[in-house]
């Protein structure tokens, strides 16, 4: 009877089943980080392929999915910022453009006395733009030319020259015997017209003018 009663109980015992344990909340919280980064990455590299047909760089592309994340950003706000950025840099470009041109004018004008021909700006411009030459470099580089060996074997004609093209410039008349003064400087010297038309507006007749 003991024995019956016994079996009869452990038929009826009802297991009780335990829940698995829960997903480490660490881990599920990692994973969702990791898509909506992947997700901003995504969208980041859409719009530079659309706008720039190109590939982000690293750190474009940190900082716009970083901006998505932050701001709140939508895909039509990442575009319009890439946009403005590309405005803007074209923007930057122009102007180191004209400055990199002025720069080469000057440098052409002390050194060589002329204005720069359309292929020394261009090939000035670009070492200046694309090299990071300043504009002493392009200095160096035009007292190294042939032109500028030229012109620096001076002679007594070649002087009087200059001389007279700086007093035209600055004076409004052709040189007297007191340029010779000048002339001597430019053979001694190397001076440039641009030199000697500093010198004559340091003068009391251009004063007087």
């Amino acid at each position: 009877m003991k024995t019956s009663v016994l079996a009869l109980a452990a038929a009826l015992t009802v297991p009780v089943l335990l829940p698995a344990p829960l997903a480490d909340a660490s881990a599920l919280w990692s994973f969702g980080a990791e898509a909506t980064e992947d997700r901003y990455e995504k969208a980041v590299r859409r719009a530079f392929d659309d706008v720039h047909r190109r590939e982000p760089t690293d750190r474009e592309l940190r900082y716009y999915s970083q901006k998505m994340e932050d701001e709140r950003w939508s895909d039509g706000d990442l575009r319009n910022q890439i946009r403005q950025g590309v405005r803007e840099e074209r923007r930057d470009d122009r102007r180191r453009g004209d400055d990199a041109d002025r720069a080469v004018r000057r440098a052409y004008l002390d050194i060589l006395d002329r204005e720069p021909d359309s292929a020394g700006t261009r090939l000035y411009r670009s070492r200046m733009l694309d090299d990071d030459w300043s504009e002493q470099d392009v200095r160096e580089a035009l007292r190294k030319s042939p032109e500028y060996r030229e012109k620096n074997a001076m002679t007594r004609h070649k002087a009087e020259e200059i001389v007279a093209r700086a007093y035209r410039s600055v004076l409004n008349r052709e040189p007297d015997s007191g340029s010779r003064s000048y002339v001597d400087r430019v053979m001694r010297e190397k001076l440039s017209q641009s030199d000697i038309e500093r010198e004559l507006r340091k003068s009391p007749e251009y004063r007087r003018k």
